[in-house]
């Protein structure tokens, strides 16, 4: 579905991605793991046009969009559903117009099959009943289940969640995992999740993805990835930062 070529990103002086190769699986949920800082989301950014690319390639489903006029890349962009990291709500909207303004914006449905829609989607994701309630009456486990809700109403075919659970309690990112993957499997659509929670990724992911010091250092199944010998894989995936990623870390800086 996706595929990303030797992509490379400086923000100012910092090296960001320093020639990332990705191929992203079509119908799969992908997990790109990595340090805190280490460029994961920027790297989401690109695969759905919110960043350009200093150089490189991303293809989507055969067309590359790094080279895309705006009008042209509006038209990719439909294809996707984002749900960002801290939910990125309207705070001036209620939920249910949060919810309802992709359905507004991109189709011309009625006012009725709107609201019918919006109502099927909060019971999706369990928040029945706070359609009228705004964002800042809401837990943060409560955001982001509105901010999935809203990138899921289209039904699209490639789904980017950035750091989906990152400051949520156990009991809610099983939630929020459990949502993932009813998206998913509800859809067959394609997924690239963002994520340092190791547990969360072993857990939903088809596919994982390392990215480390601005690469791709390994890739493939979960199994292959908790198989794999590379030792800051191991080490990141064990907890510890000693030894080959203590040395790693130290050359970065």
């Amino acid at each position: 579905m996706i595929r990303v070529v030797n992509l490379r990103k400086s923000l100012g002086d910092q090296k960001i991605l320093r020639g990332v190769d990705l191929m992203i699986p079509k119908g799969k949920i992908t997990a790109i793991i990595g340090r805190s800082g280490g460029g994961k989301s920027i790297l989401l950014k690109h695969l759905i046009g919110l960043i350009r690319p200093d150089s490189g390639e991303i293809w989507v489903g055969g067309e590359e969009i790094t080279s895309l006029t705006r009008r042209a890349l509006s038209r990719v962009k439909t294809r996707f559903g984002f749900l960002f990291q801290g939910a990125a709500l309207f705070d001036s909207m209620t939920v249910f117009e949060n919810i309802a303004f992709p359905l507004r914006e991109k189709t011309e449905h009625a006012e009725k099959a709107i609201r019918a829609k919006v109502e099927e989607t909060l019971r999706e994701v369990g928040l029945e009943g706070v359609g009228e309630k705004y964002p800042g009456e809401l837990s943060g486990g409560m955001k982001k289940r509105v901010g999935l809700a809203r990138a899921m109403i289209l039904h699209p075919e490639i789904m980017l969640f950035d750091e989906p659970t990152t400051g949520l309690d156990p009991v809610m990112e099983h939630v929020i995992d459990r949502l993932i993957q009813a998206c998913h499997g509800g859809s067959n659509c394609t997924g690239v999740l963002v994520s340092h929670n190791i547990s969360e990724v072993f857990a939903i992911a088809h596919h994982v993805a390392m990215l480390h010091h601005g690469i791709i250092i390994a890739q493939g199944t979960p199994e292959e990835i908790r198989a794999s010998v590379h030792p800051v894989v191991r080490q990141f995936i064990h907890g510890e930062i000693e030894g080959p990623m203590q040395d790693a870390l130290e050359g970065e800086g």
